[in-house]
């Protein structure tokens, strides 16, 4: 009974630590939108691992070896500007992504492409790394220099309150139902968009993909701005 509710209870942390919107969210739903869900997924399962390794780092006592590493400004900034970068980009350089593909879809239906232009558009398009998106969840995850205090605080509440037994097999498989809980969360988002789908018009899915990487280039310009006002407040 004891694992069991160690279970529950690490699933029910992973699923309301992740709820609210932060850029992983908005942008597993902008993927599905554009049809790529497999691609919002491994975005979503890089910021799962994330979670993992904070939940585990924190219950473990291990936050003395890894804090000057995870909490310095230097390293923060640069995962930052990456997630201000990848917005630009997904601003600027994914809509003529978009168009080549909606062109290759028309030449196709239409019958008007010959036969050996396809071969070679589908995999300039369609070609795509199977780490790149975990990566970039990583990457967004990290970013955020509140997230960790955050887990800090909600783990502390955890013990403080008896919900976690003390002991390494009890905190593992905390660590790993959190990660079930919060990929859960992702899933049902993606599969929920990904059903109203057919409903929701080119224009909209386009229009969302611009709104996506403005959001995502504001988280990256507020956790800049939260990383020197923290260096502000040191000194």
């Amino acid at each position: 009974m004891e694992y069991i509710a160690t279970v529950l209870i690490g699933t029910l942390v992973g699923i309301l630590i992740t709820v609210p919107l932060g850029p992983t969210s908005i942008y597993v739903a902008q993927r599905t939108l554009r049809g790529d869900t497999r691609k919002g997924l491994l975005v979503a399962v890089g910021a799962v691992i994330v979670d993992i390794f904070y939940c585990l780092i924190i219950t473990m006592g291990l936050i003395a070896l890894v804090h000057p590493y995870m909490q310095n400004a230097v390293v923060q900034i640069v995962f930052s500007v990456f997630l201000i970068g990848y917005g630009v980009k997904m601003l600027f350089f994914e809509k003529k992504h978009i168009r080549d593909e909606d062109e290759a879809g028309n030449e196709e239906n239409n019958g008007d492409a010959d036969d050996d232009s396809l071969p070679e558009v589908r995999p300039r398009l369609f070609k795509k790394s199977h780490y790149g998106g975990v990566l970039i969840g990583i990457s967004m995850t990290l970013a955020n220099p509140t997230l960790f205090f955050s887990w800090v605080a909600v783990l502390s509440f955890v013990s403080a309150h008896g919900l976690l037994i003390d002991s390494t097999v009890h905190k593992l498989l905390f660590s790993l139902a959190v990660g079930a809980g919060s990929m859960g969360w992702f899933l049902s988002l993606a599969l929920f968009v990904r059903n109203r789908r057919h409903v929701i018009s080119d224009g909209f899915v386009k229009m969302a993909s611009s709104i996506t990487a403005l959001v995502i280039i504001g988280f990256g310009v507020y956790f800049t701005i939260t990383i020197f006002q923290h260096l502000n407040g040191a000194t």
